[in-house]
């Protein structure tokens, strides 16, 4: 006669380890030879070769006229150490429309 065998007990939970990092074997995100350009350029000041030129014109409290030139270098990574410096050029002009507390409008070409 065959009888039943009951399941057998599910095991007790381990208490949670704590997983240790071995900090002298972690994946390298970029090369060393890369570090001091990748270090230049995510720590260097904002400062920027050329010169930069903003100008408002309030026509009235609501209206305004905005002109702006900027004129310099863009600086373009390399795979050398030296950084590419393509000289550049920019106008902008805008208005800007503000009916304070119902109304923005602000356009830039």
């Amino acid at each position: 006669m065959a009888t039943t065998v009951p399941p057998p007990p599910a095991p007790a939970p381990a208490p949670a380890v704590d997983a240790k990092v071995d900090y002298f074997n972690l994946p390298c995100p970029i090369p060393f030879e890369e570090l001091h350009r990748e270090a230049m350029m995510s720590l260097k000041p904002d400062l920027f070769e050329g010169m930069r030129f903003d100008f408002t014109k309030m026509l009235n409290q609501k209206f305004s006229l905005n002109h702006s030139v900027l004129m310099g270098p863009t600086e373009i990574p390399s795979q050398s150490t030296e950084t590419i410096k393509i000289p550049t050029a920019h106008y902008e002009f805008g208005s800007t429309f503000i009916d304070h507390p119902r109304l923005l409008l602000w356009g830039r070409i």
